[in-house]
């Protein structure tokens, strides 16, 4: 276990993360959870151990992806830049929703932040299982967590108005459209403030 990482072994375990996001993210559902997490880093590490470079437990290669999941939030937090919407006609499907609304001049880090999603680095919305922080860390996170849940009964409320006055179905798309860019535009600004919270 003494030779040093390679970048060959980085890419091949986010690879194998791009491929597996619900295991990247350590969100598989509760019936598979405990067996399959271990036999996935089980495989993984036998898989990483076979590229030259370094030799880790499973144990340890999970900690790499921890620290490497940890260095591109910071740096995507000092280097992050809005990502420019896109214009023109045509719907957003939901994987496009999905996508990182910030990038970084480094390809790499902005391919872990697509893994990891920028919602869930900042704690946005979404619990990260994988999430090695200590409790001081993720007191504001919580905090962040609540406020974007909060606004769902406000979304469903204007619906309910818009559908109680006999609004037509493209009326009634409309409303969510906007009020999901609402959503999202409010979950990029609490993005922006983590990382500038993040900064000091």
């Amino acid at each position: 276990m003494a030779n040093r990482l390679t970048m060959e072994q980085k890419d091949a375990l986010l690879s194998f993360m791009e491929k597996h996001r619900d295991f990247a993210r350590g969100r598989l559902n509760a019936q598979q959870a405990g067996q399959l997490m271990k036999k996935m880093w089980d495989k993984l590490a036998e898989d990483l151990n076979k590229i030259p470079g370094a030799t880790k437990t499973p144990a340890k290669w999970k900690e790499v992806w921890a620290n490497m999941r940890s260095e591109a939030k910071q740096y995507a937090c000092s280097n992050g830049t809005p990502k420019p919407t896109r214009t023109g006609g045509g719907g957003v499907s939901d994987e496009e929703e999905e996508e990182v609304p910030f990038v970084t001049d480094d390809p790499f880090v902005n391919r872990i932040m697509a893994v990891t999603g920028w919602q869930v680095a900042f704690g946005v919305g979404v619990k990260d299982d994988l999430d090695t922080s200590s409790d001081e860390d993720s007191a504001p996170k919580s905090k962040q967590s609540t406020q974007t849940r909060n606004s769902t009964p406000k979304i469903l409320n204007e619906v309910e108005n818009v559908s109680s006055q006999g609004a037509t179905i493209q009326q009634l798309q409309a409303v969510v459209k906007n009020l999901r860019k609402t959503v999202k535009t409010q979950e990029m600004l609490i993005v922006k403030l983590a990382c500038l919270f993040q900064r000091q």
